[in-house]
């Protein structure tokens, strides 16, 4: 802290700062570190990374939710008659149920890769780093 042209030393400790502090004539230890240009992300760029592909989505959507709707009462059915008299689920049932889930299910994942905005900004994303690599750097502290 200054006082009157005049350095002094001061020990600040235990006490939590709200607004920022110039402090004059303070050396800073050198810093090494890998130091990259940041990529400047907007938050539309964010929605778009979070965004699936529509049309992948609709038909995962379409497609489980008809297998959940074949199978659940087959499931439900099976389960509330008597366990003495209850003949078996039919194999190609449990098929179509559990394909349909599954493809669904697969283009739920597709649809995440699908989506042509969402890698676009990635490709440009990946060009930003690949242009721009991280640099080993010592930056000097200031006195």
């Amino acid at each position: 802290m200054m006082n009157q042209g005049r350095s002094a030393s001061k020990t600040i400790t235990n006490q939590t700062f709200t607004t920022t502090q110039v402090v004059n004539d303070v050396i800073v230890e050198p810093s090494v570190g890998l130091y990259q240009p940041v990529y400047p992300l907007t938050e539309a760029e964010f929605m778009k990374l979070r965004q699936s592909s529509m049309v992948f989505s609709a038909i995962a959507g379409y497609l489980i939710s008809f297998g959940l709707a074949y199978a659940l009462p087959l499931l439900v059915n099976h389960a509330l008659s008597d366990p003495k008299t209850r003949a078996p689920l039919k194999q190609a049932d449990l098929w179509v149920a559990g394909l349909t889930i599954a493809v669904g299910l697969v283009l739920l994942g597709a649809s995440f890769t699908a989506s042509t905005e969402r890698r676009s900004l990635l490709t440009r994303i990946k060009k930003h780093f690949s242009e721009s690599p991280g640099q080993h750097e010592i930056r000097m502290g200031q006195k």
